[in-house]
């Protein structure tokens, strides 16, 4: 698959649902398309309060780049998002009060070179509605039976639950699998994209926990409440700051492998006179071959509550750490929406379980470190990996490595950090955008 092109030279994950992303689905070898077209799209928000934009634009799966009119795109000014299969694309945005005129122009072309440029006007008003958006659409994944909880894994995953821990053994992480499987869910579609976005091995960048005392480990699970994030606010344009929740296998120190990971962006662009715009987006990805995947119609806003599992295992979901599948679960329990899928590893990905994580980060802008968007403080909790020998073990009980943020470029100030809160939570918190 090409990889999706972009405006500049800049290199941002493909946005879902509250920006939503992918690569075109024509044929290698259609020819491009080269029409341009323009139109404006105009709405009344509601002042000081989350609402989530559904743009129409000309062009599906197309990469988009939101800025103010009068200003150019550039790194860290202007918000990357991403138009769904019907030419929709979404984010939130705050108005700092009422009376506010956001101008605003959006950009977007496709993987075959078509171009399309909307011009947007949201204006603000106190008592104007808050928009939200649309409910979820996708097959609906029944409550599991309760005659149906010792079905094989194999099966259980072909029908779209995660893999069921060992009641006797690990029973704080079935009671969590059988909170997760107890609800109809419904099911959203991905694509698949090739850009990086993450760091595949430890970095300054990290802060949270990484495990290596019962090595190899298969697979990794979180549960965390999606942050409120605030930005810092651009003058005369937007000034855009930049977060990732994610859970991880591997990727710790040279000796950790190659890593596979999964979790939440949460990124926030900013202006003095108007306010916030905020892209939240799920995500899972292998970063040794610059694979990213991203879900359509998966929303998420401040206060959902998400979980992300992530495993090495064969064709059928059993995890192994000689499996040849990178497989995930994610799950929005607020709206009752999930994902659950694989992605074939290659053989040049050494997947050797060496370590376990749990981390927020800075995500990658054209291969650098941008400003920290400010999450407040985040926890993940039912922090659990489990090993090749089938023990699930929470990350305070497997001799946690604490990582800090740190910017090398600025007298290594720095900006996240985490704590345990328990066995079985940890905490991050923020400290500084740079």
């Amino acid at each position: 698959m090409s990889r999706c092109p972009n405006l500049s030279a800049r290199i941002f994950p493909c946005l879902v649902m509250v920006a939503v992303a992918g690569c075109s689905d024509h044929d290698v070898g259609e020819a491009p398309s080269v029409f341009s077209e323009s139109t404006t799209f105009r709405a009344t928000v509601r002042a000081s309060a989350d609402n989530t934009l559904a743009v129409p634009t000309a062009l599906p799966r197309a990469t988009c780049s939101l800025r103010l009119q009068g200003t150019e795109e550039v790194p860290g000014q202007s918000l990357d998002l991403h138009s769904d299969a019907a030419g929709r694309v979404s984010f939130h945005f705050v108005p700092r009060a009422a009376g506010v005129v956001a101008r605003e122009v959006l950009d977007c072309v496709d993987a075959h070179g078509a171009t399309a440029s909307s011009s947007i006007e949201l204006r603000s008003a106190a008592d104007a509605p808050a928009l939200v958006a649309p409910a979820p659409s996708g097959l609906v994944r029944p409550p599991l039976a309760e005659t149906s909880l010792e079905l094989p894994i194999a099966e259980l995953v072909a029908r779209g639950y995660p893999p069921r821990p060992d009641a006797s053994s690990s029973p704080q992480a079935y009671q969590s699998w059988l909170e997760l499987v107890s609800r109809p869910s419904t099911r959203v579609p991905v694509t698949l994209i090739e850009n990086q976005h993450h760091a595949d091995t430890a970095t300054p960048n990290w802060a949270g926990y990484a495990v290596q005392g019962h090595r190899p480990y298969v697979l990794t699970t979180g549960n965390w409440t999606i942050p409120s994030v605030s930005g810092e606010f651009g003058n005369g344009s937007l000034q855009t700051d930049y977060s990732s929740l994610w859970v991880g296998v591997g990727g710790y120190n040279t000796n950790g492998g190659d890593l596979w990971q999964g979790g939440t962006e949460q990124d926030v662009s900013c202006q003095q006179l108007l306010g916030c715009h905020v892209s939240l987006f799920p995500w899972v990805e292998l970063p040794a071959i610059q694979s990213q995947i991203e879900f359509f119609g998966f929303d998420l806003a401040a206060g959902h509550q998400f979980t992300a599992s992530v495993w090495v295992g064969d064709v059928a979901g059993n995890p192994t750490i000689n499996g040849a599948y990178a497989w995930w679960y994610i799950d929005n329990a607020t709206l009752q929406i999930s994902s659950l899928g694989n992605q074939p590893i290659p053989s040049s990905v050494h997947m050797n379980g060496g370590s376990a994580e749990w981390i927020v980060e800075r995500t990658l802008v054209t291969g650098g470190l941008p400003h920290l968007a400010n999450f407040g403080s985040a926890q993940i909790s039912n922090a659990q990996a489990l090993d090749s020998r089938g023990t699930w073990r929470f990350y305070g009980n497997d001799r946690p490595i604490q990582l800090g943020m740190y910017n090398s470029s600025n007298n290594n100030k720095k900006l996240a950090s985490a704590s345990q809160a328990n066995a079985s939570t940890l905490t991050l918190t923020w400290l500084a955008f740079f």
